[in-house]
């Protein structure tokens, strides 16, 4: 549930357990709402997270819940977009700072 997810988001605050990123889609070719629609499919295409909740954006945001394949620790992403304008703010929680910014950076490229 996505209230058990934000609790768990809430859990994890320390330095070393988040990144936060903001982007900007509205300089990617082709429609800022085809980015928006495609966004969630493309991270469980690429990733081996689960989507949580039925639906893919939930006032603008979705949430996205997997473990490390090594040590089982969650990862929890949080990805907040607006579909008009393209720009938004990614949020990952996991308490393995490497993972983090290896999560980060693949989330971001």
């Amino acid at each position: 549930k996505s209230s058990d997810f934000d609790e768990a988001m809430q859990k994890l605050h320390g330095i070393h357990q988040r990144a936060v990123s903001k982007f900007d889609s509205s300089s990617i070719e082709g429609e800022v709402s085809e980015f928006y629609d495609d966004l969630p499919v493309k991270i469980l295409k690429a990733s081996n997270l689960t989507m949580v909740g039925k639906k893919k954006w939930s006032n603008g945001v979705c949430r996205f819940v997997g473990c490390l394949p090594a040590s089982n620790k969650e990862v929890l992403v949080r990805i907040q977009c607006d579909k008009k304008t393209g720009s938004g703010e990614v949020t990952i929680c996991c308490d393995n700072a490497m993972a983090l910014s290896s999560l980060l950076a693949f989330l971001k490229g």
